[in-house]
């Protein structure tokens, strides 16, 4: 295509796209900032990140400390193709805190929400409910000062639901 026929692409005062010639120029000129996405969450100005996403700079002690007191459960969570103990502890092994511990907080836990049974059951042959009942129990053995659910009761019977409850009612008590 020659100069002459490229176009330009822009808005006039009245906020209209008009096109015009452009014969100076053998690339489209617009202003990339007016077609930004407002509600798309911009990257921070300060480089923090490498090329892949990933933190260059560690996180400050008052932020691990704030992430600590907090659990996530998803709607659909994901879980290790380990056993339903091994993926409850993770997060105890993960935080660093003394394996001595482990045993009696998930085993605590476990027992409320009934899968003792389940124990050494590897991830990956369990059901949809028993998925999510392993999920919020790796974050209620965490003691977390907040617990965040993402529906947490998609897939659970209504025996499940009430263990659930009650076993978040009483840990909020």
């Amino acid at each position: 295509a020659s100069r002459e026929s490229k176009r330009d692409y822009s808005r006039n005062n009245t906020g209209q796209h008009s096109s015009q010639t452009d014969s100076s120029s053998t690339r489209s000129s617009y202003n990339s900032k007016a077609y930004r996405n407002p509600s798309k969450k911009q990257a921070p100005d300060h480089n923090d990140h490498d090329e892949q996403g990933n933190r260059k700079r560690p996180r400050s002690e008052k932020e691990k400390n704030l992430r600590r007191r907090i659990a996530y459960v998803q709607q659909r969570p994901y879980l290790f193709n380990f056993s339903v103990m091994q993926n409850m502890e993770l997060g105890l092994k993960l935080r660093g805190i003394d394996k001595n511990v482990w045993a009696k907080r998930t085993g605590d836990v476990a027992e409320k929400l009934n899968l003792s049974a389940l124990q050494h059951k590897r991830a990956h042959d369990l059901s949809g409910g028993e998925i999510q009942k392993v999920a919020i129990a790796r974050a209620l053995v965490l003691e977390p000062e907040v617990l965040i659910l993402d529906e947490p009761f998609t897939h659970l019977d209504k025996e499940a639901k009430r263990d659930i409850e009650t076993l978040i009612n009483d840990m909020a008590e």
